[in-house]
């Protein structure tokens, strides 16, 4: 694994979390994240051979300052799960 220490604020570091459509700014294969509601996002990823997946994630729980648990829903082209 990789670790990576940020000298941020838990709370500022929290709140950038929450705003998954900000991913594709530095998530290197994410080319869209869209929010569908509160707790539902549709994300687009590059694949191998030039295609994308689609996967929609649900926030599953979260601990204001600590962590947050999603899950991709049925529907999406790949099960995607993390804490």
């Amino acid at each position: 694994g990789k670790t990576l220490l940020i000298k941020r604020p838990r709370d500022a570091l929290f709140q950038m979390w929450q705003r998954v459509e900000d991913f594709p700014r530095f998530m290197e294969n994410v080319e869209r994240v869209e929010r569908l509601d509160d707790a539902r996002s549709r994300w687009t990823i590059k694949a191998p051979a030039g295609s994308d997946v689609t996967l929609i994630n649900r926030l599953t729980e979260a601990r204001e300052n600590e962590y947050s648990s999603w899950q991709s829903e049925p529907d999406s082209d790949i099960a995607n799960s993390g804490k």
